[in-house]
C-alpha cells in the first residue's frame, strides 16, 4: 500500500532474466527510438511513446512483442488506457521535476487533464557503479523520498506525485545507458476515454526513415 511516508511501491525481480534481457535489447534496438518527444525536462533523453486503450493491447505488442511478460504483470484491470514510454538516459543527462499530464496533447483546449491513476516504471538496464541517477519524489516543493533504481525492479507511484531523475555519472568507464520502461495507467470516465485515440505512436524519427530505398 502507498502511504504519505513512502509514496511508492517496489516489486523486485519482476521478470525472468531471459524475458528482461529480450525486452532491454528490444527497447535499445527499436526503430522508433529517437530523441525524446516528451515535454520540457526530457530534452537529453531518448525514447518513444505509445498511447493505447485496453482494446489495443495486442496492437501495441505487435510493435514490442517482448513487452508481453511485463504488461501481463503490470497493467491494472481497473484502468482503460495506457501510455508506454521506453526511456533511455545517458551519462550526464537527467529528467526535470514534473507530474505526468501526457494526455494534454490529445484533449481539447481548456479540458481538465487527468493524471495517471498509477505510474509503473520497470528498470531494464542500470550501469554498474553509477553515481546518482536516483528517482526523487516531491510533495509541496519538498523532497519526500528517494529511490536508487535496481535492474528488474518495478516502482509504482500515484500519477499526481511530482518526481524527477537525477543526472548520473560513471567516472572512468564507458557510457552504458540507464534504460527503463514507463507505463502511465489511466482510469477514465467514458466521455473522456472517447476523446483520446484508441492507438497513437509518437516518435521524433521521420516517417521517411522507416521506408526502404525507392526503386528505379
Amino acid at each position: 500500500m502507498l502511504s504519505f511516508l513512502v509514496p511508492y511501491r517496489v516489486r523486485p525481480n519482476l521478470l525472468e532474466p531471459a524475458d528482461l534481457e529480450r525486452l532491454a535489447q528490444a527497447v535499445q534496438n527499436s526503430p522508433f527510438l529517437a530523441a525524446s518527444d516528451l515535454d520540457q525536462g526530457f530534452e537529453q533523453t531518448y525514447g518513444f511513446s505509445v498511447l493505447f486503450q485496453r482494446t489495443q493491447v495486442e496492437r501495441f505488442l505487435r510493435l514490442l512483442p517482448s513487452a508481453r511478460p511485463c504488461l501481463e504483470k503490470v497493467l491494472r484491470p481497473d484502468c482503460q488506457a495506457f501510455l508506454v514510454n521506453p526511456l533511455i538516459i545517458h551519462q550526464g543527462a537527467a529528467v526535470g521535476p514534473h507530474a505526468d499530464k501526457t494526455l494534454i496533447s490529445f484533449l481539447p483546449p481548456a479540458s481538465k487533464v487527468p493524471f495517471p491513476y498509477r505510474v509503473s516504471v520497470l528498470y531494464l538496464a542500470i550501469p554498474q557503479d553509477i553515481q546518482g541517477g536516483e528517482l526523487v519524489f516531491h510533495r509541496n516543493a519538498l523532497v519526500k523520498a528517494r529511490f536508487s533504481p535496481k535492474v528488474n525492479t518495478l516502482v509504482e507511484f500515484p500519477g499526481w506525485l511530482y518526481h524527477e531523475v537525477k543526472a548520473w555519472t560513471r567516472p572512468g568507464r564507458a557510457d552504458c545507458p540507464r534504460v527503463s520502461l514507463v507505463c502511465e495507467q489511466y482510469r477514465l470516465k467514458p466521455k473522456l476515454l472517447a476523446q483520446i485515440p484508441e492507438f497513437h505512436l509518437e516518435s521524433t524519427r521521420s516517417f521517411a526513415e522507416f521506408l526502404g530505398p525507392a526503386e528505379d
